[in-house]
């Protein structure tokens, strides 16, 4: 009912306050008073409702990273990531797409005087209380080559060497976009009014932290043709459509950008655990929302879900060789 049923997964502390912030009606409206009373009392959230995910809070230890944001009338809307060659780029990897969508979310009070959310199109100012499409919406969280870009849509890459210079990776990544301009005769008044000019966003990703099952240890994350001999492969990104941003290692070194081999720092230790990216806010127009699934996440750390979802339930000769592999690595 009312805002607490439209904001799901919002904590229920934060609820709380909202809620008597919000509150029309002047003798229930909440003061100096309740606010103070509410935050020595109201529980920090820092668990997902789930009750696996956390969040991050060493955001200072996080690698820049980078968003192209494709404009309108983008002349390679319809191309893939493969033709444009963009993983082809060293120093940098594709960690997500956020579609564009002209729907912004919004709270605005119905005719009951209830504040509920609603959705407002930023092309038109024309608003609607039913949510949009979602499928025009959901970020691709496992971009590959043939993932489609369209103008509008947010690229983000990963920062993947310390010693890259941001300004040249963006010069780099402009050129495969077809972004770059002849900056030569142009005016400053211009030159600041270029799209190249806001075509990027520079920001350090907010992530959520989840351990890896012990079922999961000794595996690579990618496919059955990276790992190698004694190992298992999770294949997460295209079973469980999860893209690790980084593993976070038992002794509380983390390994960023992680490929799908061990060589590539892929491969999962027993006590490691996982880093996701959370989809970014590039007008800061609301909540940032994960970019995987919290029922994928789940399909992860609950081996029966685990089993199904990699066929193993069904084969109870590989959930042996499975298990072995587990084992052979603390032998």
């Amino acid at each position: 009912e009312g805002i607490r049923g439209s904001m799901h997964g919002v904590h229920h502390d934060i609820m709380d306050a909202l809620e008597g912030l919000l509150c029309l009606d002047p003798t229930r409206r909440w003061g100096p008073d309740q606010v103070i009373q509410w935050a020595s009392s109201a529980e920090a959230p820092h668990a997902f409702p789930c009750g696996e995910l956390n969040t991050w809070p060493y955001s200072e230890e996080c690698p820049q990273a980078i968003g192209a944001r494709l404009p309108k009338g983008w002349a390679r809307s319809g191309e893939t990531i493969g033709s444009l060659d963009l993983m082809r780029i060293g120093g940098v990897q594709i960690i997500l797409v956020d579609r564009y969508c002209e729907w912004q979310k919004s709270y605005m009070v119905d005719a009951e005087e209830q504040v509920e959310t609603a959705y407002e199109n930023t092309d038109t100012q024309a608003w609607k209380w039913q949510p949009p499409a979602m499928s025009a919406r959901e970020p691709v969280a496992t971009p590959n080559a043939s993932t489609v870009l369209r103008e509008g849509d947010v690229i983000y890459f990963g920062v993947n060497s310390h010693s890259s210079c941001t300004e040249s990776l963006k010069a780099v990544i402009s050129e495969h976009l077809g972004l770059a301009e002849d900056l030569m005769d142009m005016t400053p008044v211009s030159l600041a009014r270029s799209p190249s000019q806001t075509a990027f966003l520079e920001f350090f990703p907010e992530l959520v932290y989840f351990q890896f099952p012990p079922h999961c240890a000794n595996a690579v994350l990618g496919q059955h043709c990276h790992k190698s001999v004694g190992q298992n492969a999770l294949n997460l990104r295209s079973v469980f459509g999860i893209n690790v941003a980084a593993i976070v290692r038992r002794d509380g070194s983390v390994s960023w950008w992680p490929g799908a081999t061990e060589a590539q720092g892929g491969l999962v230790r027993s006590g490691d655990g996982a880093l996701i990216c959370k989809v970014p806010q590039w007008e800061c127009t609301g909540s940032s929302i994960l970019s995987a699934s919290v029922d994928d996440i789940r399909d992860v750390l609950d081996v029966s879900r685990f089993k199904q979802r990699l066929g193993l339930d069904a084969d109870s000769v590989a959930w042996r060789i499975w298990q072995h592999n587990v084992k052979g690595m603390h032998r």
